[in-house]
């Protein structure tokens, strides 16, 4: 699946992968929630949400799932 290696390429670039991934939460086959959780459970790294909707409760699972921040 496309997605698929979107997911890969944070985690398998050589040269101890990515320092930062600008996530958005919106997508349309993979939510950027779980598509983070999936990043960081393969390696760590800094995840920011960029997003044009926003509240308190998408922040708060944002921060939940290890994202850094939410833009």
């Amino acid at each position: 699946k496309k997605y698929q290696e979107a997911l890969d390429k944070p985690c398998n670039c050589p040269d101890k992968g990515f320092r930062l991934v600008l996530m958005d939460i919106q997508m349309p086959v993979m939510g950027g929630i779980e598509a983070t959780e999936k990043i960081l459970r393969l390696r760590p790294t800094n995840v920011l949400a960029v997003t044009s909707f926003t509240n308190e409760s998408t922040r708060r699972e944002c921060r939940e799932v290890g994202m850094k921040d939410v833009y």
